[in-house]
């Protein structure tokens, strides 16, 4: 199920100022691009990262009118762009749609452990009943350890695929920016009907050896059933060609009226990293910093949105 429709962002460049030292060096940045391969140790390991991610919480309350918020919202994040010097490509906005849900124990024992169980499809989520239409797991371990983050092996099992990355996630937490880094692993699935852990492991193999009685049963943490609507304004250009793509996330409670108000909203841009020119994180860094600090009455005081669906303390993995 997808709901299409366009709306149409302004241009502002109105200005917003920050305290960031890095701030004048990024155009001499930009000029000194080295490209250099990024892997799990920083050296050359054998895990590279695909992406990175930055992320921001936004207060959902400023969401109800989604397209007005968005855009009131991207006229800020336009603004932060130009005072740092990029260079941002305005979309006419499409809006999807996606529902989603995270599996775990009772007490949650694979969020302690450092993974993330997540169900994502086209249609409601009606968990424990088989995904219609067809569905994506993933399971993600996610640490702030960036090598032991590398050494998870979240593989699927054989004839699931292979549709694994390792990645790097910033985002905003008690005045700084927060890195943490995650490898994870899709598997499509249309009749999985499993509700125990040893059903799940059958996918994933790790989730085999985590000490965890495999007849546990699996359940929608904290009953949590989310309405996903995604929008994606624009490409902010970084230093070295980098383009990173912008979105905002509004998440409702699924419910059949439809009649839910948001309760998380994000804004994030993600961009590939197999090769990364060193500035382009940089000035990703700088701007991130400066939107944060000219749209201080849009930011959240959480962290994830996945602590938010844990609750606050907990969230040892993050979408």
């Amino acid at each position: 199920m997808k709901k299409r429709f366009a709306i149409m962002i302004g241009r502002s460049i109105a200005g917003c100022c920050l305290l960031l030292s890095a701030a004048p060096g990024l155009a001499r940045c930009a000029q000194r691009v080295t490209e250099q391969p990024v892997s799990a140790s920083g050296q050359s390991g054998t895990a590279r990262l695909n992406s990175m991610e930055f992320k921001m919480l936004l207060v959902p309350a400023l969401f109800g009118d989604e397209d007005a918020g968005a855009s009131a919202f991207w006229r800020i994040a336009l603004a932060a762009a130009s005072d740092q010097g990029l260079t941002v490509t305005d979309s006419s906005v499409v809006k999807t749609t996606r529902y989603l849900a995270y599996l775990d124990t009772p007490d949650f024992a694979l969020n302690k452990k450092g993974y993330l169980l997540r169900l994502r499809q086209g249609g409601p989520v009606a968990y424990p009943q088989a995904p219609s239409p067809a569905a994506e797991l993933t399971l993600k371990f996610r640490s702030a350890d960036v090598d032991l983050a590398a050494s998870k092996d979240v593989s699927p099992g054989p004839g699931y695929g292979d549709k694994g990355k390792f990645e790097k996630d910033v985002f905003f937490r008690d005045g700084a920016l927060r890195d943490v880094f995650s490898k994870s692993a899709d598997v499509d699935i249309s009749d999985f009907s499993g509700i125990t852990l040893e059903k799940f492991a059958m996918l994933y193999p790790a989730l085999g050896g985590l000490s965890i009685a495999t007849g546990t049963v699996m359940g929608v943490v904290n009953g949590k059933r989310v309405e996903e609507h995604v929008l994606k304004p624009g490409v902010i250009m970084l230093p070295g060609g980098v383009k990173a793509k912008a979105s905002i996330s509004i998440w409702r409670y699924q419910r059949a009226d439809d009649s839910s108000a948001p309760f998380i909203a994000e804004f994030s841009f993600s961009f590939a990293a197999k090769v990364l020119p060193e500035p382009a994180e940089k000035a990703a860094r700088a701007f991130m910093t400066a939107l944060v600090a000219s749209a201080a009455e849009w930011a959240h005081s959480g962290g994830t949105k996945t602590e938010l669906i844990y609750g606050e303390g907990q969230g040892g993995a993050e979408d």
